[in-house]
């Protein structure tokens, strides 16, 4: 029987689907969750940790250095605790350092490092991040059992530090929408969800709209823009400048409020620069819609198939929108699809599924990651 803790920044929603699964796995007798407090810009946003089966966790909201210590000295034997990632989150470091007066098993669940910087990609490259780890975290290295990486270029980057970490591919994981898609007419529906800044890079699908008008396919399309940030009244004034009429901007909503939208659309974009996963990605596929996402996003390896969506080169706006073109030329199938999308997210990346392959990868089974499975 294994005990698995968890250390995070926050009780993340992209997390908390399968670590409340874990506990209906056999093998697994308690699952331990540490965080901070919520702030109250993330319970603005809807952030709550109202989600069935938390009470069978046990939840540490900030707890003092006494109750850190007796955590991390129970049962270390069949304890294995896992850090979001180490000298990040200064709490979370803190608790590791602890952690390495005992004879523990550790592991870290992290996303590749960030390589963009003022909307440049590849303005910090990943071998100034490598040489940063091993200098700040060399010594911790032998410490470090697993790595639950996000998506395959994260593996990819911490098998660069270390051949010693035993290191799995890993996913976000979102709640599953239930809601019936209610997309119909002749006119294709798109949306984007997320901040307005620069790392997400809105303005390529924007100008990818452009180019859908000079077409003549302005009508063909409308734009939801869900979201708000530094970038709003930039791209409000590009829609101002080229006149674009279908582009709608729906502002900040709660996370609670994003699934009855989705299930409106018929295409969800993400344009980022750089995104460690993306997990509005699971929101829209579990939500059925055909997904377009940029090659910096961890989550594009949940688009291999092509009746889910495809993955289009970062900033190609004339990429995007021959892909967006293809969509509207395609919309009855893509329509059709919407059943197998949902299917296919809930065999593949829903809460149970990511909880018993991670306890699989603990115990040391092969297992391929599950959404390659399907």
């Amino acid at each position: 029987m294994t005990r698995i803790v968890f250390w995070q920044y926050l009780v993340s929603m992209t997390d908390l689907p399968y670590i409340v699964e874990l506990i209906n796995n056999p093998i697994i007798y308690e699952v331990v969750i540490i965080a901070k407090q919520l702030s109250k810009v993330r319970k603005d946003m809807g952030w709550d940790t109202d989600i069935p089966g938390l009470e069978r966790c046990k939840l540490y909201v900030e707890p003092n250095n006494e109750i850190v210590e007796n955590i991390i000295s129970k049962d270390t034997e069949n304890s294995v605790h896992l850090f979001s990632s180490i000298n990040v989150y200064p709490h979370v470091f803190d608790a590791f350092k602890i952690s390495l007066k005992y004879n523990v098993k550790r592991g870290i669940i992290c996303e590749r490092p960030m390589t963009y910087w003022h909307g440049i990609d590849w303005a910090k490259p990943l071998w100034l991040h490598r040489m940063k780890f091993i200098i700040e975290n060399g010594k911790y290295i032998k410490y470090i059992n697993y790595v639950f990486g996000m998506g395959q270029e994260c593996c990819d980057y911490y098998r660069s530090i270390s051949k010693k970490w035993i290191i799995f591919p890993f996913a976000y994981c979102t709640r599953g929408n239930a809601l019936p898609n209610v997309s119909s007419g002749d006119v294709c529906k798109v949306a984007f969800v997320g901040g307005l800044s620069i790392r997400k890079d809105v303005i390529t699908l924007l100008k990818a709209a452009k180019r859908l008008k000079s077409k003549g396919l302005e009508k063909d399309f409308s734009f939801f823009i869900i979201g708000d940030g530094s970038q709003k009244e930039k791209l409000q004034n590009f829609v101002k400048e080229n006149d674009l009429q279908n582009i709608h901007f729906l502002g900040m909503r709660q996370n609670r409020e994003v699934p009855s939208l989705l299930a409106q659309q018929d295409i969800f974009v993400l344009p980022s620069i750089h995104d460690g996963w993306g997990a509005v990605v699971n929101e829209a596929l579990q939500a059925g819609l055909y997904t377009i996402a940029s090659d910096r996003c961890g989550s594009k390896e949940l688009l291999y198939d092509k009746r889910r969506g495809v993955i289009f080169p970062l900033k190609d706006d004339k990429k995007l929108s021959q892909q967006l073109e293809n969509c509207f030329q395609n919309l009855q199938e893509i329509r059709s699809n919407v059943n197998y999308r949902k299917t296919w997210a809930e065999q593949a990346i829903c809460g149970k599924v990511i909880a018993n392959y991670m306890v699989d990868c603990l115990i040391g089974k092969q297992v391929e990651r599950p959404w390659f499975c399907q």
